[in-house]
């Protein structure tokens, strides 16, 4: 269907500009799903499509352009098949050490937390986390008693709660 797309059509309403980011992410979007050529590189529309946006202004459309670049990052990573890695073209079946590897080599580098435990009697703060170096914690003193008691049903006046400084940092 988007092949069927008649670009020149959607500009002439005077949008000009956002039928164009829309249909050239489109366009890069697809280009996941076609053949690849065996020689040359691989999606290379949309490489093309996302390098033409790399300083887009719109933070919106930057956004959209910047998670098909990862994709492409981890496509390009898993096509570098690190030693010890699962080929499903084996007949014979991988070892835990290799599916572990394999697991370990795939693993994005984004910061994550797996679990934080405080200890009730000693207030010790335990994080078990991946990727991440530094970490800053805000207490905030709220009495939710008196809170809901003043005003039960907040939800219509979040606004006022938008700009509460933390009463404790480190």
């Amino acid at each position: 269907m988007f092949k069927q797309v008649d670009l020149s059509q959607l500009q002439q309403g005077g949008n000009d500009n956002a039928c164009q980011v829309t249909y050239d992410y489109m366009q890069a979007y697809f280009d996941f799903f076609e053949d690849q050529p065996s020689e040359g590189e691989p999606f290379a529309k949309a490489r093309a499509i996302v390098k033409k946006y790399e300083n887009y202004p719109i933070q919106s459309f930057k956004v959209i352009f910047k998670k098909i670049r990862e994709q492409l990052q981890e496509i390009d990573e898993a096509s570098q098949k690190p030693e010890g890695a699962i080929n499903p073209d084996d007949d014979e079946d991988p070892s835990e050490e290799q599916k572990r590897q394999a697991q370990l080599s795939t693993k994005k580098k984004t910061p994550v937390i797996h679990e934080a435990k405080i200890e009730a009697f000693t207030g010790e703060l335990t994080i078990e986390s991946d990727n991440i170096s530094q970490l800053t914690i805000k207490y905030y003193l709220i009495d939710a008693e008196i809170l809901f008691s003043r005003s039960p049903f907040v939800k219509d006046q979040a606004e006022q709660f938008s700009y509460v400084k933390p009463a404790h940092k480190t």
